[in-house]
């Protein structure tokens, strides 16, 4: 490279998905790897009209908390974007995220605290794509911005052990049976659930259409490599049924107290513990607490994007009635099989689109105190912004794992007669980009 393109920067901040920047003759300059502080001689490769991007080639001053990665293809794997710093700073720049969210994209001043850190890094959950890379089927993750497959390392420090012994035996399996793999064959991911507390495992197998029944004997070798296996299917992709060649259908898991049937296809938190730790903090701020007896004892709550019951069936032991709406099938028959497992009787379920049982549960004259919404990354939707307003709950407690979209309708929301009482965010995807939050809206005048 010329010399030209060889520059000194002083990394000032540090983006969301653990890039420094610089800046650069009114540049704003991209270093990943870099950290605040640090001072670096980085190789320009990209330049734009506001920003810029660049490599680190040489380590002037090196900030306090910078450590030595712990995995041999980190920077090349896209799975974390945080194994060069110390967890503490990790924690910092997730904290800045979510404040300067709320701030720039909600215009909301408001002191966030300290995110809840995690005790195991370790996720209950991966989705490892397959592909061939010299002629070997092999699992792994992307790298980052790409579709190029890299190989997993032995001994991934995201997911525990288990998945690496199946998913090594998906790969041995396919290639001696000449499965054809990636994005186009006929085995094209596999996703893998552990039930933390009971250790059951569950295995979905994302396959071609019309695939389904070459993979049984796929789903045998698993169980083998693996006993406890316990639910495995095949699944085609776009969106076809899935088919299981287990007896079972669910893994069990403990959470909050509850007892839980989790199908492959349904979310579920991926860190039980931090899951737990989210829910305790959502019902403070709601003003609930089973050990102070703080209850809404007779009035009703509705859970939407409501899963498998999870929090749903936490909240039913604090108030008098919760309604739950869930789009997903799947996981709207884990919630009744939830609410039966536990006992729990003063639930009441609906599948289909949130906005719609929002108006369908009004209608009928149903009047919460609070609405507990969990939605996917994208947010709030239109309708579902609109029949919240027409609701007008005098609480909403919002859960989001996008820090962007929760501004954007805590700026909505906050316009229409709502203000922001609480927020909390909560480590749950240690190393990665990242953080889940908590919000409690009030409504004004109530």
């Amino acid at each position: 490279m010329p010399q030209q393109n060889t520059v000194e920067l002083e990394i000032v901040g540090t983006t969301h998905d653990g890039r420094g920047v610089a800046r650069l003759d009114g540049l704003a300059v991209f270093v990943p790897y870099a950290l605040e502080g640090e001072r670096v001689r980085a190789e320009l490769l990209q330049k734009g009209g506001r920003y810029a991007v660049a490599r680190v080639t040489e380590l002037l001053a090196s900030s306090p908390a910078r450590i030595e990665p712990d995995c041999p293809v980190y920077g090349e794997c896209g799975g974390c974007g945080f194994r060069h710093m110390t967890y503490a700073e990790e924690l910092r720049v997730k904290r800045a995220r979510v404040a300067d969210a709320l701030r720039r994209i909600g215009g909301l001043a408001v002191e966030v605290p300290p995110v809840l850190g995690a005790d195991s890094m370790v996720r209950n959950k991966a989705t490892l794509p397959f592909g061939v890379l010299g002629g070997r089927v092999t699992t792994g993750f992307y790298a980052g911005g790409s579709r190029r497959l890299v190989p997993h390392p032995a001994g991934c420090a995201l997911y525990p052990p288990v998945f690496r012994v199946l998913a090594d035996a998906a790969c041995s399996y396919a290639q001696a049976h000449g499965l054809r793999a990636g994005e186009r064959g006929v085995l094209r991911r596999i996703s893998l659930r552990l039930a933390e507390t009971t250790g059951e495992v569950s295995a979905a197998l994302y396959c071609a259409p019309g695939a389904q029944a070459s993979l049984a004997g796929l789903a045998r070798a698993l169980q083998a490599a693996a006993p406890e296996t316990v639910c495995v299917c095949a699944v085609p992709e776009p969106d076809g049924p899935p088919r299981f060649f287990t007896p079972r259908r669910e893994i069990e898991d403990m959470l909050c107290q509850n007892r839980l049937r989790i199908s492959p296809l349904s979310f579920y938190q991926v860190n039980r513990r931090q899951a737990e730790r989210l829910y305790e903090t959502a019902a403070a701020m709601a003003g609930l607490s089973v050990r102070q007896n703080r209850t809404y004892a007779g009035d009703a709550v509705f859970d939407l994007c409501c899963g498998i019951g999870s929090i749903a069936l936490f909240l039913a032991r604090l108030c008098g009635r919760v309604y739950g709406a869930e789009i997903n099938p799947h996981a709207i028959e884990n919630a009744r099989i939830n609410a039966g497992l536990n006992n729990i009787r003063n639930v009441s379920w609906k599948c289909g689109d949130a906005a719609a049982a929002l108006r369908d549960w009004t209608d009928a004259g149903v009047r919460p105190r609070l609405v507990c919404v969990d939605p996917p990354r994208a947010g709030l939707d239109g309708p579902l912004r609109a029949a919240l307003l027409r609701t007008a709950p005098p609480q909403i407690l919002y859960i989001s794992c996008d820090p962007a979209t929760l501004a954007r309708d805590c700026r909505a929301l906050c316009g229409d007669g709502y203000a922001l009482a609480g927020v909390q965010p909560v480590d749950m995807f240690a190393r990665t980009a990242h953080v889940e939050c908590v919000v409690m809206l009030e409504k004004k005048n109530r």
